[in-house]
Protein backbone atom coordinates (compact mmCIF):
# COMPACT_ATOMS: atom_id res chain seq x y z
CA UNK A 1 0.00 0.00 0.00
CA UNK A 2 1.18 3.47 -0.86
CA UNK A 3 0.89 5.85 2.04
CA UNK A 4 1.77 9.33 2.38
CA UNK A 5 2.52 10.37 5.93
CA UNK A 6 3.29 14.88 6.96
CA UNK A 7 4.95 15.56 9.66
CA UNK A 8 7.44 12.55 8.82
CA UNK A 9 10.31 14.73 10.56
CA UNK A 10 8.69 15.27 13.69
CA UNK A 11 8.40 13.42 17.10
CA UNK A 12 5.18 11.43 16.58
CA UNK A 13 6.14 11.66 12.93
CA UNK A 14 9.31 9.33 13.19
CA UNK A 15 7.93 6.88 15.82
CA UNK A 16 5.14 6.13 13.37
CA UNK A 17 7.56 5.59 10.38
CA UNK A 18 8.48 2.88 12.64
CA UNK A 19 5.48 1.09 12.24
CA UNK A 20 4.63 1.59 8.75
CA UNK A 21 7.82 1.65 6.48
CA UNK A 22 8.46 -2.28 7.24
CA UNK A 23 4.88 -3.29 5.52
CA UNK A 24 4.27 0.05 3.03
CA UNK A 25 5.85 2.67 0.60
CA UNK A 26 5.63 5.67 2.75
CA UNK A 27 6.06 9.13 1.18
CA UNK A 28 7.83 11.25 3.53
CA UNK A 29 6.76 14.64 4.05
CA UNK A 30 8.07 17.32 5.72
CA UNK A 31 9.79 20.40 5.22
CA UNK A 32 12.52 19.11 7.57
CA UNK A 33 15.20 17.08 6.25
CA UNK A 34 15.00 14.25 8.39
CA UNK A 35 16.94 10.85 9.24
CA UNK A 36 18.30 8.81 6.42
CA UNK A 37 16.18 7.24 4.70
CA UNK A 38 14.59 3.50 5.33
CA UNK A 39 13.37 1.05 3.06
CA UNK A 40 10.60 1.54 1.19
CA UNK A 41 10.41 5.08 2.22
CA UNK A 42 10.60 8.32 -0.02
CA UNK A 43 11.46 11.63 1.51
CA UNK A 44 9.75 14.56 -0.16
CA UNK A 45 10.80 17.95 1.80
CA UNK A 46 8.04 20.32 0.97
CA UNK A 47 5.08 21.82 3.48
CA UNK A 48 1.59 20.74 3.84
CA UNK A 49 0.88 24.58 3.07
CA UNK A 50 2.66 24.37 -1.06
CA UNK A 51 -0.10 22.96 -2.92
CA UNK A 52 1.88 21.98 -5.74
CA UNK A 53 3.95 19.41 -3.79
CA UNK A 54 0.85 18.16 -2.62
CA UNK A 55 -0.36 17.64 -5.76
CA UNK A 56 2.58 15.93 -6.93
CA UNK A 57 2.94 13.23 -3.80
CA UNK A 58 -0.75 12.64 -3.70
CA UNK A 59 -0.76 10.49 -7.31
CA UNK A 60 -1.16 6.80 -6.56
CA UNK A 61 -1.94 7.46 -2.99
CA UNK A 62 -3.70 5.01 -1.20
CA UNK A 63 -3.91 6.34 2.36
CA UNK A 64 -3.43 9.63 3.45
CA UNK A 65 -1.64 10.05 7.51
CA UNK A 66 -2.10 13.69 8.35
CA UNK A 67 0.21 13.64 11.62
CA UNK A 68 1.66 17.66 11.09
CA UNK A 69 0.90 20.42 13.33
CA UNK A 70 2.80 23.69 13.91
CA UNK A 71 6.49 23.07 15.76
CA UNK A 72 6.42 24.05 19.44
CA UNK A 73 9.87 24.08 20.46
CA UNK A 74 7.94 24.34 24.55
CA UNK A 75 4.89 24.01 25.77
CA UNK A 76 3.82 27.56 24.72
CA UNK A 77 5.88 27.78 21.65
CA UNK A 78 4.55 28.99 18.21
CA UNK A 79 1.01 29.18 19.14
CA UNK A 80 1.03 32.54 20.98
CA UNK A 81 3.96 33.55 18.92
CA UNK A 82 2.95 33.47 15.51
CA UNK A 83 -1.21 32.35 15.63
CA UNK A 84 -1.47 33.01 11.59
CA UNK A 85 0.90 30.43 11.02
CA UNK A 86 -0.46 27.82 13.20
CA UNK A 87 -4.05 28.16 11.22
CA UNK A 88 -1.71 28.06 8.05
CA UNK A 89 0.06 25.14 9.04
CA UNK A 90 -2.64 22.79 10.66
CA UNK A 91 -5.95 24.03 9.24
CA UNK A 92 -5.44 25.18 5.72
CA UNK A 93 -2.84 22.95 5.16
CA UNK A 94 -5.10 19.86 6.36
CA UNK A 95 -7.54 21.61 3.75
CA UNK A 96 -5.17 21.45 1.05
CA UNK A 97 -4.40 17.50 1.87
CA UNK A 98 -8.50 16.65 1.74
CA UNK A 99 -8.86 19.18 -1.33
CA UNK A 100 -6.25 16.92 -3.62
CA UNK A 101 -7.17 13.43 -1.77
CA UNK A 102 -10.24 14.09 -3.31
CA UNK A 103 -9.03 14.50 -6.61
CA UNK A 104 -6.57 11.35 -6.64
CA UNK A 105 -9.26 8.98 -5.05
CA UNK A 106 -7.36 8.31 -1.99
CA UNK A 107 -9.29 6.12 -0.29
CA UNK A 108 -8.61 6.74 3.31
CA UNK A 109 -7.38 9.29 5.74
CA UNK A 110 -6.00 9.02 8.69
CA UNK A 111 -6.23 11.91 11.24
CA UNK A 112 -3.86 11.82 14.45
CA UNK A 113 -5.68 14.36 16.71
CA UNK A 114 -5.63 14.83 20.29
CA UNK A 115 -7.98 14.45 23.29
CA UNK A 116 -7.74 18.05 23.95
CA UNK A 117 -10.82 18.08 21.75
CA UNK A 118 -13.09 16.49 24.51
CA UNK A 119 -11.68 18.54 27.25
CA UNK A 120 -15.16 19.35 28.46
CA UNK A 121 -16.02 16.34 28.81
CA UNK A 122 -13.48 14.77 31.21
CA UNK A 123 -13.75 17.93 32.78
CA UNK A 124 -17.74 16.80 33.51
CA UNK A 125 -16.11 13.07 35.28
CA UNK A 126 -16.97 9.44 33.67
CA UNK A 127 -15.51 7.81 30.81
CA UNK A 128 -15.70 10.36 28.06
CA UNK A 129 -17.08 8.36 24.78
CA UNK A 130 -15.18 7.41 21.62
CA UNK A 131 -16.68 9.33 19.54
CA UNK A 132 -17.43 12.46 21.68
CA UNK A 133 -18.07 15.67 19.20
CA UNK A 134 -15.39 17.78 19.45
CA UNK A 135 -15.59 20.82 21.52
CA UNK A 136 -13.62 24.43 20.76
CA UNK A 137 -11.75 26.32 23.36
CA UNK A 138 -9.66 29.37 23.51
CA UNK A 139 -6.65 27.73 23.48
CA UNK A 140 -5.22 28.25 19.71
CA UNK A 141 -3.52 24.91 19.59
CA UNK A 142 -7.21 23.08 20.16
CA UNK A 143 -8.94 25.19 17.76
CA UNK A 144 -7.01 24.04 15.34
CA UNK A 145 -7.20 20.50 16.32
CA UNK A 146 -10.65 20.91 16.26
CA UNK A 147 -10.94 22.82 13.18
CA UNK A 148 -8.65 19.27 11.35
CA UNK A 149 -10.94 16.76 12.90
CA UNK A 150 -14.32 19.18 11.30
CA UNK A 151 -11.80 19.40 7.85
CA UNK A 152 -11.83 15.52 7.24
CA UNK A 153 -15.86 14.99 8.61
CA UNK A 154 -16.89 17.66 6.26
CA UNK A 155 -14.93 15.21 3.24
CA UNK A 156 -16.42 12.51 4.79
CA UNK A 157 -19.75 13.82 4.16
CA UNK A 158 -19.45 15.21 1.16
CA UNK A 159 -17.29 12.90 -0.81
CA UNK A 160 -17.59 9.39 0.80
CA UNK A 161 -13.73 9.02 1.62
CA UNK A 162 -13.26 6.35 4.78
CA UNK A 163 -11.81 8.37 8.19
CA UNK A 164 -10.32 7.30 10.71
CA UNK A 165 -10.27 10.13 13.82
CA UNK A 166 -6.76 8.44 16.15
CA UNK A 167 -7.08 11.10 19.48
CA UNK A 168 -4.03 10.95 21.16
CA UNK A 169 -2.67 12.47 24.31
CA UNK A 170 0.73 13.35 25.58
CA UNK A 171 3.13 11.48 23.23
CA UNK A 172 6.54 10.63 24.54
CA UNK A 173 9.58 8.24 24.15
CA UNK A 174 10.04 5.75 26.03
CA UNK A 175 13.97 4.16 26.49
CA UNK A 176 13.44 0.25 26.55
CA UNK A 177 16.55 -0.24 28.93
CA UNK A 178 15.88 1.98 31.39
CA UNK A 179 12.54 2.59 31.37
CA UNK A 180 12.94 6.79 31.21
CA UNK A 181 10.38 8.26 29.73
CA UNK A 182 10.78 11.53 27.66
CA UNK A 183 8.71 13.82 26.21
CA UNK A 184 9.58 15.80 22.30
CA UNK A 185 10.74 18.94 24.30
CA UNK A 186 14.43 18.97 24.90
CA UNK A 187 16.05 18.46 28.08
CA UNK A 188 12.44 17.15 29.57
CA UNK A 189 11.78 13.80 31.69
CA UNK A 190 8.60 12.40 32.75
CA UNK A 191 7.87 10.27 35.96
CA UNK A 192 4.21 9.95 36.61
CA UNK A 193 2.10 8.18 35.09
CA UNK A 194 -1.02 9.87 33.82
CA UNK A 195 -3.86 9.08 31.97
CA UNK A 196 -3.23 10.56 28.42
CA UNK A 197 0.05 9.52 28.31
CA UNK A 198 0.84 7.18 24.85
CA UNK A 199 4.43 6.25 23.50
CA UNK A 200 4.59 7.29 19.71
CA UNK A 201 5.66 3.67 18.69
CA UNK A 202 2.12 2.65 20.00
CA UNK A 203 0.55 5.40 18.12
CA UNK A 204 1.90 3.86 15.31
CA UNK A 205 0.85 0.20 15.90
CA UNK A 206 -2.35 1.78 16.17
CA UNK A 207 -1.76 4.10 12.47
CA UNK A 208 -0.72 0.59 11.14
CA UNK A 209 -4.24 -1.31 12.26
CA UNK A 210 -6.12 1.94 11.33
CA UNK A 211 -4.94 1.26 7.81
CA UNK A 212 -5.45 -2.39 7.61
CA UNK A 213 -9.03 -1.71 9.23
CA UNK A 214 -11.98 -3.33 7.05
CA UNK A 215 -15.54 -1.63 6.55
CA UNK A 216 -14.77 1.90 7.37
CA UNK A 217 -16.93 5.31 6.87
CA UNK A 218 -16.01 6.98 10.03
CA UNK A 219 -14.67 6.63 13.24
CA UNK A 220 -12.75 8.41 16.21
CA UNK A 221 -11.07 6.32 18.80
CA UNK A 222 -9.05 7.23 21.46
CA UNK A 223 -5.14 5.94 21.77
CA UNK A 224 -3.65 6.28 25.05
CA UNK A 225 -0.92 3.94 26.63
CA UNK A 226 -1.40 4.85 30.27
CA UNK A 227 -3.11 2.17 32.75
CA UNK A 228 -5.04 5.12 33.84
CA UNK A 229 -6.74 5.71 30.93
CA UNK A 230 -9.45 3.52 31.04
CA UNK A 231 -10.79 5.50 33.95
CA UNK A 232 -10.92 8.43 31.70
CA UNK A 233 -11.51 7.81 27.77
CA UNK A 234 -13.00 4.95 26.15
CA UNK A 235 -10.04 3.43 25.10
CA UNK A 236 -11.59 -0.39 25.31
CA UNK A 237 -13.42 0.77 22.19
CA UNK A 238 -10.21 1.34 20.20
CA UNK A 239 -8.40 -2.10 21.72
CA UNK A 240 -11.22 -3.82 20.33
CA UNK A 241 -12.10 -2.11 17.30
CA UNK A 242 -8.50 -2.15 15.82
CA UNK A 243 -7.29 -5.27 18.09
CA UNK A 244 -4.09 -2.75 19.34
CA UNK A 245 -2.51 -2.95 22.93
CA UNK A 246 -0.19 -0.32 23.88
CA UNK A 247 3.53 -1.99 24.80
CA UNK A 248 4.26 0.64 27.23
CA UNK A 249 1.56 1.27 29.70
CA UNK A 250 3.30 3.40 32.21
CA UNK A 251 2.45 1.64 35.70
CA UNK A 252 5.92 1.60 36.59
CA UNK A 253 5.77 5.16 36.99
CA UNK A 254 5.89 6.65 40.77
CA UNK A 255 6.63 10.44 41.56
CA UNK A 256 5.95 14.16 40.44
CA UNK A 257 5.62 14.73 36.77
CA UNK A 258 3.11 16.49 35.21
CA UNK A 259 0.03 16.73 33.97
CA UNK A 260 -1.34 14.97 30.98
CA UNK A 261 -4.86 15.18 31.22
Amino acid sequence: MRILLTGAAGFLGRGIRESLAPLHDVICLDPVDTEPVREREEIVLASVTDREAIARVMAGVDTLVITHMLSRTTERGAYQESPSAAIDVNVKGTLLLMQEAVKNSVRRVILISSESVVRPFVAQGGVVPHDAEPTPAADLYILTKVFQEKVVEGFHNEYGIEVVVLRIGGVCRVDPATRRVYPKYEGAEWTRNEPGMVERGDVGLAVGASVQLEHVTYERMFVMGSSLARQHFDVQYTEKKLGWRPRFDFSWMDGRGPTRL
